[in-house]
């Protein structure tokens, strides 16, 4: 297994034979050097498994809808309130619509506002009217917020002008503002109803008030 020691002769034709002791000494450094490589490979291999094995848990956050609009299972609920029947009135009285109250002063009939003139066998009809914005915010009225409604059940936009509403500005926040409509009508046409029809954020159909001019 350790071989044959060779021998060498020097010129002097002695013999030298390598000393054992400093064989043994080579050998036993190679041993040790192996077990520590070894050990060192068994160690980082338990290392190795050891971080293979580690397992990180989680925790699920559940995330629930509370508050208005919620059901009882924590779902938030599409439902919008519904609006309810139309509020009817005649003039000098006052109706209620969502946000809105409004109050019809005076109907006047007459064949020019503003400079606009009525067509041959037409007339106006100016509906002057007081509006309170019972909400918290600022709110514009527009043309497609009011008609009227005629006694054959035919309906009448209202006319453009410079003046009326048409000027006026949104109603401030619990405000009142007054201001009047013109519409063409057939002359002496009597039975009409003012429709209004304000746009209400967060409900479901159309809110309206019919407002008897007779």
């Amino acid at each position: 297994m350790f071989g044959v020691f060779r021998e060498r002769t020097d010129r002097g034709g002695l013999v030298r034979r390598r000393p054992f002791a400093l064989v043994l000494s080579c050998l036993a450094v190679v041993t040790v050097g192996a077990f520590a490589v070894v050990g060192c490979a068994s160690d980082h291999s338990t290392t190795t498994s050891d971080h293979s094995t580690t397992t990180l848990e989680s925790t699920p956050t559940t995330v629930e809808a509370n508050g208005p609009g919620t059901t009882a299972s924590g779902k938030v609920s599409s439902t919008k309130p519904t609006v309810g029947p139309p509020a009817t009135a005649k003039a000098g009285q006052q109706a209620q619509v969502g946000e809105w109250k409004i109050t019809v002063d005076s109907v006047q009939r007459k064949a020019d506002v503003d400079g606009v003139k009525a067509a041959a066998g037409d007339e106006m009809l100016v509906v002057t009217f007081t509006v309170q914005n019972t909400s918290s915010r600022p709110v514009a009225l527009t043309r497609e917020d009011f008609s009227l409604l005629g006694g054959s059940k035919q309906t009448y936009a209202p006319v453009d002008t410079k003046k009326g509403l048409f000027s006026l500005p949104p109603v401030a926040a619990n405000g009142q503002a007054s201001t009047y409509l013109v519409f063409m009508v057939p002359a002496k046409s009597t039975g009409f109803k003012l429709l209004f029809s304000p746009f209400l954020e967060g409900y479901v159909g159309t809110a309206q008030a019919e407002i008897s001019l007779n």
